[in-house]
């Protein structure tokens, strides 16, 4: 809970920052919002180059003891400034003054340490203590991920927007989730910098193998003629297999809470596709499973007209005569 505190103070202090320099030295995100609002403003000015994605091979398990407690000590204290501290509201940890707070600075850094050095498993009759790296399924695992990454992150951003300016601006257009990077029209130096960001025991890998085209989350990004295309990505739709996606409406949840799940997806899609050939596909997709799933294809239809009339999100298309199929 604290950690998660630390994370969103140390957002909000890296956007002041954004808009003072007008450069992005906070890489973590929570979902595809980042990519696509980036994406928007280069397709405006035709400015679209290349995407590449990389991922952290085995992140969790490489993950530096004595690193992550320097690193992230270093941001608790930057925040906190010895004058703060956490008090806990049922699940809620708020900031408050050092006084009056139920864990400080000291106390959190603590915290922090006997986490991080005080991992055992079991293994038959064995015990073994876990020296380095992170269990990647505790409760905090991505927290202390996330503050880490981002710790080494800022400091190599903070120092070349005084010394290199113009490579700054080009690494703004990065956004990480935990172990999944991607940075927009930068590729012809991310490569040779990431060395210079990261240590050497953390092997970053580029996935995609063109600057081209990449996945990024939910999102299959492609560049043509200067402008960032981008579709629905679900890498379910490969599995040779029938997965369940969806509750059923023949269920135990009511069935009010089904096709609200229906209306968001088409939300989604209508936020992500870029064509309007491609939002219609994927809704004729869906709609197709949703209807051996038990879905009513008249309630669907009738959610669907109801979203075009009121959502701002389909906003994109209302010039578009092929909205009209909906």
């Amino acid at each position: 809970m604290c950690l998660k505190q630390i994370q969103e103070s140390r957002r909000k202090y890296c956007d002041k920052l954004r808009k003072l320099t007008g450069i992005n030295v906070y890489w973590i995100i929570d979902n595809n919002d980042f990519i696509l609002e980036e994406i928007a403003k280069l397709n405006k000015k035709k400015q679209a180059k290349s995407v590449t994605t990389y991922d952290f091979a085995n992140m969790y398990t490489n993950l530096d003891h004595d690193g992550i407690i320097e690193e992230i000590s270093q941001i608790i204290k930057s925040i906190l400034k010895n004058k703060f501290g956490f008090t806990i509201r049922g699940k809620k940890a708020i900031i408050c003054k050092k006084e009056d707070c139920e864990i400080d600075q000291d106390h959190l850094i603590e915290l922090l340490k006997f986490v991080v050095k005080n991992t055992y498993f079991r293994c038959g009759d064995i015990i073994y203590k876990q020296i380095h790296g992170i269990p990647m399924g505790t409760a905090c695992a991505p927290q202390i991920a996330n503050l880490y990454l981002h710790s080494l992150e800022y400091k190599y951003m903070m120092k070349i927007i005084r010394t290199n300016r113009t490579l700054a601006q080009k690494l703004s257009l990065t956004g990480r989730y935990i172990d999944d990077l991607t940075n927009i029209n930068g590729h012809e130096v991310f490569d040779k910098i990431k060395g210079q960001i990261y240590p050497s025991s953390l092997d970053l890998i580029r996935q995609n193998t063109t600057t081209k085209q990449a996945d990024v989350l939910d999102i299959s990004i492609e560049v043509c003629n200067k402008s960032f295309i981008t579709k629905l990505y679900d890498k379910r739709r490969a599995f040779t297999f029938e997965s369940v996606c969806f509750p059923s409406p023949k269920g135990n949840i009511p069935e009010n809470m089904c096709y609200n799940v229906f209306q968001n997806q088409i939300l989604r899609y209508a936020k992500i596709c870029s064509k309007i050939e491609d939002f219609l596909d994927n809704i004729s997709t869906l709609m197709n499973y949703l209807m051996k799933r038990g879905y009513s294809k008249r309630r669907m239809k009738w959610n669907l007209k109801k979203l075009r009339k009121n959502s701002f999100i389909l906003e994109r298309y209302k010039n578009d005569p092929e909205i009209k199929k909906l």
